[in-house]
């Protein structure tokens, strides 16, 4: 039995339509890593906690405070980079759980006119 026109449209939508939910669902499960663990998935340029002497490479104007205080604001700023990071991960999974509903109302409505389109 010959397809329609139309049963080959809602087809073809239905299929882009699961691949780009597939790519969704893996910026999702990356953004879920990303809240979870973010010292994992964050840039490898943040360097500067491993001591107080990077610390001081990369913020030159922090060189001359004290130890304590030159800890507490590296240990400040990788918390703060931390939170930025989770945060970051939380809106990329938002996006991507936004995209996923849309593709999904996109294909319900495509794969019932391939459906209707197959019965007659």
């Amino acid at each position: 039995m010959p397809r329609s026109l139309i049963q080959v449209y809602a087809l073809a939508v239905c299929f882009c339509t699961l691949m780009c939910g597939v790519i969704a669902l893996g910026f999702a499960s990356y953004d879920l890593i990303r809240i979870a663990t973010p010292g994992f998935t964050m840039a490898t340029t943040y360097g500067a906690w491993d001591s107080d002497e990077q610390f001081v490479l990369v913020y030159p104007d922090k060189k001359g405070l004290p130890a304590a205080e030159l800890a507490n604001l590296r240990e400040k700023n990788r918390q703060d980079a931390l939170a930025y990071e989770r945060k970051t991960g939380q809106q990329g999974f938002v996006w991507a759980f936004i995209i996923l509903a849309i593709d999904g109302a996109v294909y319900a409505i495509h794969w019932r006119i391939a459906r209707a389109e197959r019965n007659g």
